[in-house]
């Protein structure tokens, strides 16, 4: 039953594994922190996804205008042969 206790250099092996292992988890932490909002130097995940939201709703905005148009003068050609 020798394993049954844990000594004072047991504990501190496992002590200072586990702070190697929260190290190494803050900086990556940190590192995926700088790469997805901040702009260092490189732009950014945050600001790229940004820049294509902000141009995709300018299409989507330009194509639904463009089609609103489109329908209103077939609906105005339309009633334009009618005969009255």
């Amino acid at each position: 039953m020798p394993d049954e206790y844990v000594t004072r250099h047991d504990c501190d092996g496992k002590f200072t594994q586990l702070m190697d292992a929260i190290g190494k988890l803050e900086n990556k932490v940190e590192d995926t922190n700088k790469r997805l909002f901040r702009d260092n130097g490189n732009r950014s995940h945050q600001s790229i996804i940004n820049d294509h939201d902000r141009i995709l709703r300018g299409l989507i905005w330009a194509v639904s205008v463009t089609a609103a148009a489109l329908i209103v003068s077939l609906v105005g050609l339309l009633i334009s042969r009618i005969p009255i």
